[in-house]
């Protein structure tokens, strides 16, 4: 009988170390890097739907990650647009959802589609511009 206590003890002790270990060795999606793509949205200054063939060119840049937080900047060119935009952000527990906070321009939310593509939601809280940008990470 209390060798069958002592083995339930051991036992579940193993599995609360084990979950302990794994609770600690959390890893998170690795966002450092540059990311490209092309928008398509809608711009409402010249109430003006766009796609990829007539969206602006996007280069997000993470230079640095810790853990779930991240900073780096989105640079946007086009014709007659250049723009450079800083930003830092955090990934959410689900660890394929991204929360991005632009200087000047608001929040953007973003989705982790695999290791080399992330799905960027722009939304222009000033004047209610819409960009979905599928971006790939660049080698």
């Amino acid at each position: 009988m209390r060798i069958d206590l002592l083995i339930a003890c051991l036992l579940l002790c193993g599995c609360f170390g084990l979950s302990q270990v794994c609770a600690e060795s959390t890893e998170y999606p690795d966002l450092v890097g540059t990311w490209a793509g092309v928008s398509s949205g809608y711009y409402e200054e010249d109430d003006l739907f766009f796609n990829e063939t007539g969206g602006v060119n996007y280069t997000l840049t993470i230079p640095e990650q810790q853990g779930r937080v991240f900073k780096g900047s989105l640079d946007a060119s086009g014709e007659n647009y250049q723009a450079n935009f800083t930003l830092s952000g955090i990934i959410d527990h689900d660890m394929t959802t991204l929360y991005i906070a632009e200087k000047g321009t608001g929040m953007d939310i973003a989705h982790i589609i695999s290791p080399t593509e992330i799905e960027f939601i722009g939304l222009g809280l000033d004047d209610s511009s819409t960009a979905l940008i599928n971006l790939k990470k660049e080698e």
